[in-house]
């Protein structure tokens, strides 16, 4: 009787996971599920289309991909690593940030080392991409030293994002919906990218006021 009131419970929850996930709650499968301690959701999510199911565990780098390096400069500079698989799906394999420190910082302390020990040797080089603020500032001596630091301390291109707004919202909400076998296209490696995770569950939102205003 025991074992089977374990069954039952498991398969209560698998369905009540899928219900969620089915209404768009995904933000609720940990903490009535699965028993995690909830994050409080504060204003409107900038990116409601993330669920648990963009999130997989012990993605790793092989010798013949290209990684990608998307930068976000100033004094908190931040980047992600990514890759389009074999399989096709769109693999962010790492995420970084800093505080109070530039670029050389940044890629000295965490992304070079990340890099060493687990980019194989000879693969193809770099691809890196920028916050479209640092690229219109570029004229200037200290935002051209930055973008001159990626290539010369990681090698590779350099490719300026998107300027406007829209342009970065909403192929960040086409690439969350699309599905490829009926999984997310986007993966996200758990471990290596718990600061992005943060950011997409409800972290980087749109203010509310008390009224309701967004």
């Amino acid at each position: 009787n025991i074992a089977l009131d374990i069954v039952a419970g498991s398969d209560y929850r698998e369905r009540n996971e899928a219900n969620l996930i089915a209404i768009g709650r995904s933000d609720l499968v940990g903490r009535l599920v699965k028993g995690e301690v909830g994050t409080p959701k504060v204003g409107v999510a900038a990116t409601p289309q993330f669920s648990q199911g963009h999130i997989v565990d012990g993605l790793s780098v092989e010798a013949h991909d290209r990684l990608i390096c998307s930068f976000d400069f100033g004094l908190s500079p931040a980047c992600i690593i990514s890759r389009v698989s074999a399989m096709g799906y769109l693999d962010v394999l790492a995420s970084f940030q800093g505080k109070n420190e530039g670029i050389k910082q940044l890629i000295t302390r965490l992304i070079q080392p990340w890099l060493n020990s687990r980019r194989p040797i000879g693969g193809p080089p770099l691809i890196h991409t920028g916050d479209p603020n640092g690229v219109a500032r570029e004229a200037s001596n200290s935002d051209e030293t930055a973008v001159r630091t990626i290539l010369k301390m990681l090698g590779g291109t350099f490719q300026p994002g998107p300027v406007s707004w829209d342009d970065r919202r909403e192929p960040t909400h086409d690439a969350l919906n699309r599905y490829i076998n009926n999984r997310p296209w986007v993966r996200i490696d758990r471990k290596e990218c718990a600061g992005l995770i943060r950011a997409l569950d409800g972290g980087a939102h749109y203010a509310k006021d008390p009224s309701g205003t967004i």
